[in-house]
């Protein structure tokens, strides 16, 4: 009678065990708030983002995201229980355009989730996953897009005439801005603040300025060469810029001289501002990025992850 208790209290022990493993991964189940992620990586080396894999019994949600400055401009989805289920060309490159799931993404956005029906995937369902995407951002080594950042209307303190404009703009791998004058008006010094934490103080003290041309000698126009890399500046970065002119005009009752500030608009209630903003973005590189994972048979780079049902 004893061995038999033991016997069968060992038996009992033994299918309690069995069905804890078998309900046991439901109690671990992925969800959106603990998913599977992997990386997804763009240009074969550069970790642009995540790709997060979850259930809920019903969908299988797949959860593309980018990171800092990249964004995804489309993305392709297969999910299968076998690789070879998965779209390939003859040599074993994925063909994207032939993924059962996919979406353009215009304007560029920085995530996109989709969700599909599990149609009877159950719990410890082995699946293949093959997320691709084009992505665009910054590359690994920024370089600051060219060109034309903002015109901002030169104004003479007080009365807030219009005597002209100042422009920035990225040329090269610097910062450019050019004071202009119009109606006559002549430029006798010229004083530049540009920084990418904060504003000048107030009021603005011109005269200590970092970048200053005096005695320019009455002259309709005048640039600064800035080097970005003096600036700190990363991509998407806002610039504070405070733009001073001492000028004169020559009136047939004489000269009339006054300060000028760059001022988007000096008689907005409160004042005069005396600085205004630039954002300064960096060229995009567009490239393509699949979930980290394993190879495709392919010679290409493209991957696939595996995921299982829980």
């Amino acid at each position: 009678m004893k061995t038999r208790t033991t016997v069968a209290t060992i038996s009992m022990l033994f299918l309690a065990a069995t069905l804890l493993m078998v309900v046991s991964p439901l109690t671990t189940a992925h969800t959106e708030a603990d998913p599977f992620v992997t990386d997804l990586i763009a240009g074969q080396t550069i970790d642009v983002g995540d790709v997060s894999v979850w259930n809920d019994g019903t969908h299988l949600y797949v959860k593309y995201a980018t990171t800092g400055d990249w964004c995804l401009t489309g993305t392709h989805l297969h999910v299968a229980t076998t690789l070879a289920e998965i779209p390939q060309t003859k040599k074993g490159n994925p063909i994207p355009g032939h993924f059962k799931y996919n979406m353009s993404h215009g304007p560029c956005t920085t995530e996109y989730t989709y969700a599909i029906d599990l149609d009877g995937w159950g719990p410890t369902t082995e699946l293949y996953v093959a997320a691709h995407a084009g992505v665009c951002g910054p590359g690994e080594e920024p370089v600051f897009a060219q060109g034309l950042l903002s015109t901002v209307t030169l104004h003479a303190w007080t009365e807030a005439w219009d005597v002209g404009t100042v422009t920035a703009a990225v040329v090269g791998e610097n910062l450019v801005v050019t004071f202009e004058t119009t109606d006559g008006w002549l430029l006798l010094d010229t004083h530049l603040y540009v920084d990418a934490t904060a504003p000048p103080t107030w009021p603005p003290a011109y005269a200590d300025f970092p970048y200053k041309h005096e005695g320019l000698g009455e002259v309709t126009s005048d640039t600064y060469l800035v080097p970005l890399s003096s600036l700190g500046l990363e991509c998407n970065g806002i610039l504070y810029i405070s733009a001073h002119t001492w000028m004169v005009r020559y009136m047939s009752w004489g000269p009339v001289y006054r300060q000028g500030w760059a001022d988007e608009n000096p008689v907005f209630p409160g004042g005069w501002l005396k600085y205004f903003t630039v954002t300064v973005p960096c060229k995009l590189v567009c490239e393509t990025a699949w979930g980290d994972g394993l190879d495709f048979p392919g010679k290409n780079w493209a991957m696939y992850f595996m995921y299982t049902v829980q």
